[in-house]
């Protein structure tokens, strides 16, 4: 005899949450339940999940870990001045980017605002790498290379070095 499974509704806010819908279950067949960590905070997450029908029950404790990836850069003020650089030529400066989570972090740099673009199709700033996986407790060097092609004052470019969740 076929029975709707059910579940006790779970604390909201409290990191965990059901993704799927709870369905019509036969004697000794499974069904898989899904369920999301996304927690709000850094800190320790636990709840009981009960699943029931009219005849049986199931608890499983759900335990997790909220977490927030932090990196350090330097230079602290995040300013890297090329100065005065001959036309045609290239230079290269870099910066570091130190992971002091204790889990791996990955990071991409991404262009927020450019100031004076190349004539050419070139950009005037080339970032090697531009995306990676940092270990943890783990420092990358980021290397810049500054090639201009025309005369001005005004090269500049303003990254973010975007890290998900």
């Amino acid at each position: 005899m076929d029975e709707q499974l059910q579940l006790q509704a779970l604390t909201p806010f409290g990191g965990f949450s059901v993704l799927n819908a709870m369905r019509m279950i036969k004697p000794g067949e499974t069904k898989p339940v899904v369920i999301q960590f996304e927690p709000h905070a850094q800190q320790i997450f636990e709840e009981r999940v009960i699943l029931y029908s009219n005849h049986t029950m199931v608890s499983v404790l759900l335990k997790g870990i909220g977490v927030r990836p932090e990196v350090k850069i330097d230079p602290e003020d995040g300013l890297i001045n090329f100065g005065n650089i001959i036309l045609g030529e290239s230079t290269e400066k870099t910066f570091t980017i130190e992971n002091v989570s204790s889990f791996p972090v990955s990071f991409k740099l991404e262009k927020l605002v450019d100031g004076v673009t190349n004539k050419s199709k070139q950009l005037p700033f080339t970032l090697v790498p531009a995306e990676k996986t940092i270990p943890a407790n783990d420092t990358t060097t980021v290397k810049i290379v500054f090639t201009p092609d025309q005369t001005n004052d005004h090269f500049f470019e303003v990254l973010l070095i975007d890290i998900p969740n």
